[in-house]
């Protein structure tokens, strides 16, 4: 029990006779007024007087000598009061009202705490007296009923079974008290020095905090804190150390805030953002405004300067100017300059703003030019345009492309492109709907003016009749080298688009991997026949049809025979050719030319079917050399198609075809024959072999089962291929049960 004697008292022995103590942890008791100590060979016995809270926990008897150590413990608990609880910290004030809050002791007397003594002291008065009859169960309490504007401290004791412990240390709501000269706006010139000096009051003592917005008052002044007061002091003021100083005091009882209004009589900051509000192609209109801080007087004037982007020092335009906005003018197109404002007040030239980047001078483009419909579809309209005819002293950046429906007011943009681009196609359009188109130029000013579609577009696909373009060979006649190729490359007009076919003495020409190329679009078809022979000779028909209608042209294309120079000139350059002809089955040359110069020559006047030799002799100052005889050419270029196609044989997976050959070689020995089949669902034919076979027979492989074809054979020679022959009837890809009869 507090207040009464304990006697701690142990028998001890051993040999040789031990060293004996008694400690509190690790600590040994120590004989003084606290503890009495006796120690004999055979007793151990120490006496703690008056017994408290403190005197609670463990204590260990030790014995040791040389053959070993022993120890032996007893817990104490001192039943006694409670220990003081946390001081009592204020969470809530009203004007007659103080909520507050604490935390249990750090020992309960060896008792449970049962409630809580609170006690109040007002101001100036010394006297503490109990704020309720009956003790409080909770660690939380409202005073309610104090006077307003009156101060008052509060401690807390907590009670247990052995009765009431000690007292918290008081609180005290920190307090802040300003000097008189600190309550107004505290006004100093710039360069001279700040002192603020500030009473502090609360218990515990508070902690002290200095804040100023984007300051850190650490750095920038020296502070001092004690008990008692809290001072700030900043030398060689600026305009930038105006504005609101806050002074906080806090502690575990509340918080106290204290604001200092302080003015630096200075020049001007800086104005705000510099702005470009509008241009010409020579001046420009700048914005900005007013500094944030004026230094303490009002900014009567402002100055304002311009310098190229390439240069370091500004120029003045204007030591006058009392509004915020300003139009410099003469400059020059195309160039970048920064401009910079600075303000005044009667304390002098303050700081100055410069646009952030430089401004070119320049304007919007001009309207772009030429505005024209290309393509029409029934969803897609293709516009084409010319750049502008100025672009306004700025790089062009693009185009706007906007759309608006007919009766409808609001133009919407459909497409941007790059400056680079002329042309653009506007897709997923309204059927039958019609449409205004326009486009603006941009640069980095912003955009031109439209150029506008004066009529309005409907949305459908144009019908244009076939139209051939003969521009580029208008004679309709072309002359080709033997064996250098044929090259018709023709534009064509025709929408929807069209099918271009070629042919030659009436004949339909097909690709052919080896010698012919076909290839059209809905602009060119291109024609290429490699090389050429004197049988190529003739007319060639371009035929261009679509649902509207069709356009045919004639090209006449002429071989001329021709030979390389000879590998002897005879001691003396070749002055020229001797060009001879006879017909093949009858004897004696005839001189068609003395003076050729070329190694090349177009026999004309021949006729249709007949055989004809040609030879050529060169010539020099001595005489006229050997000649140098051609083949048998025939003037005739047209074949019969093979004879009487069949399939001979089938499998689940082949057919074997056979045929004879044509009747009619068209002037030239059949060179092969090509085999194309079509399925009886679709309408192409598909060319099975691009190499021309030889023989008349012909068997396709890894054909799919049960699948229905239709064949069909067609004879090649020098002048290409001719009419195709086809197998009557639909052939199916299965075994031949017997020997098929056509």
């Amino acid at each position: 029990m507090a207040g009464s004697d304990l006697v701690l008292d142990g028998a001890v022995g051993g040999k040789p006779e031990p060293t004996v103590y008694w400690s509190k942890g690790d600590k040994i008791l120590e004989l003084g007024e606290k503890y009495s100590l006796t120690y004999t060979s055979t007793r151990a016995m120490a006496v703690i007087k008056n017994c408290d809270r403190y005197d609670t926990g463990r204590y260990i008897l030790t014995v040791k000598n040389a053959n070993g150590i022993k120890t032996a413990n007893v817990n104490v608990k001192v039943l006694d009061t409670p220990a003081a609880p946390s001081t009592p910290r204020i969470i809530d004030t009203t004007k007659h009202s103080i909520s507050m809050t604490w935390t249990r002791p750090m020992y309960d007397g060896g008792s449970d705490v049962t409630g809580y003594v609170i006690e109040i002291l007002e101001e100036d008065s010394g006297h503490w007296y109990r704020a309720t009859a009956k003790p409080i169960k909770i660690n939380e309490y409202v005073a309610a009923g104090l006077a307003a504007n009156k101060k008052y401290r509060f401690r807390v004791a907590a009670i247990n079974a052995n009765g009431t412990g000690e007292f918290s240390e008081p609180s005290e709501i920190p307090d802040l008290e300003l000097a008189e000269d600190l309550k107004k706006t505290v006004c100093l010139r710039a360069g001279g020095t700040l002192r603020l000096f500030v009473s502090v009051t609360g218990r515990p003592t508070p902690v002290i905090t200095w804040r100023k917005t984007g300051v850190e008052l650490q750095s920038r002044g020296y502070i001092e804190t004690t008990d008692s007061y809290t001072s700030l002091l900043v030398e060689k003021i600026n305009r930038y150390d105006s504005g609101k100083y806050v002074v906080e005091a806090e502690n575990p009882s509340g918080k106290k805030t204290c604001i200092i209004l302080v003015k630096v009589y200075d020049t001007p900051g800086p104005p705000g953002s510099v702005r470009v509000k509008d241009y010409t192609k020579e001046s420009v209109v700048i914005t900005w405004d007013v500094p944030s801080l004026d230094g303490g007087a009002h900014v009567s004037n402002y100055i304002i300067e311009k310098r190229e982007a390439n240069m370091k020092s500004y120029k003045t335009v204007t030591t006058e100017c009392r509004k915020t906005l300003y139009r410099i003018t003469g400059l020059e197109e195309g160039v970048h300059y920064f401009f910079r404002i600075l303000p005044e007040n009667i304390y002098g030239v303050g700081e100055p703003c410069e646009t952030a980047e430089s401004v070119l001078v320049c304007e919007v483009p001009s309207v772009p030019m030429d505005l024209s419909i290309v393509d029409v579809t029934k969803s897609t309209v293709t516009l084409h345009w010319e750049k502008p005819l100025h672009d306004g002293g700025s790089r062009l950046t693009g185009y706007i492309i906007e759309a608006c429906k007919v009766g409808s007011d609001r133009w919407s943009a459909v497409a941007t492109v790059k400056a680079s681009v002329s042309q653009h196609t506007i897709q997923s359009l309204t059927e039958n709907d019609q449409y205004l188109f326009r486009v603006r130029a941009t640069n980095s000013r912003g955009a031109s003016e439209p150029m506008d579609i004066v009529t309005p577009i409907t949305i459908q696909d144009i019908k244009v009749m076939p139209k051939i373009d003969m521009t580029s060979i208008p004679q309709k006649i072309v002359h080709v080298h033997r064996g250098k190729s044929i090259d018709l490359n023709i534009p064509i007009k025709a929408k929807p688009q069209p099918v271009c076919s070629w042919y030659f003495s009436g004949i339909k020409l097909k690709d052919s991997l080896d010698r012919i190329k076909i290839d059209s679009n809905g602009k060119y078809t291109h024609l290429v026949i490699r090389d050429t022979t004197i049988n190529d000779t003739g007319d060639y028909t371009l035929e261009v049809k679509n649902a509207i209608g069709m356009a045919t042209e004639v090209i006449k294309v002429i071989i001329l025979v021709s030979w390389e120079p000879p590998e002897k000139d005879g001691g003396a350059n070749v002055s020229g050719y001797v060009v001879e002809q006879r017909e093949a089955h009858h004897p004696g040359w005839s001189t068609v030319s003395e003076s050729v110069t070329r190694p090349c020559f177009k026999f004309t006047r021949l006729n249709e079917g007949t055989e004809y030799v040609f030879r050529v002799a060169a010539m020099n100052r001595f005489g006229i050399g050997g000649f140098l005889q051609s083949e048998v050419v025939e003037c005739k270029s047209a074949k019969s198609p093979p004879v009487h196609p069949r399939v001979t044989d089938s499998t689940r997976t082949s057919v074997s075809l056979a045929w004879l050959p044509p009747e009619e070689e068209g002037g030239s020995v059949v060179t092969g024959y090509l085999i194309e089949m079509q399925k009886v669902d679709q309408v192409e034919w598909t060319l099975c072999n691009t190499t021309p076979t030889k023989m008349c027979e012909y068997t396709l492989t890894h054909m799919p089962q049960g699948a229905e074809y239709r064949f069909r054979v067609i004879a090649c020679n020098a002048g290409g291929a001719g009419e195709p022959a086809e197998i009557s009837g639909v052939v199916k890809v299965q075994e031949m049960l017997g020997k098929k009869k056509i």
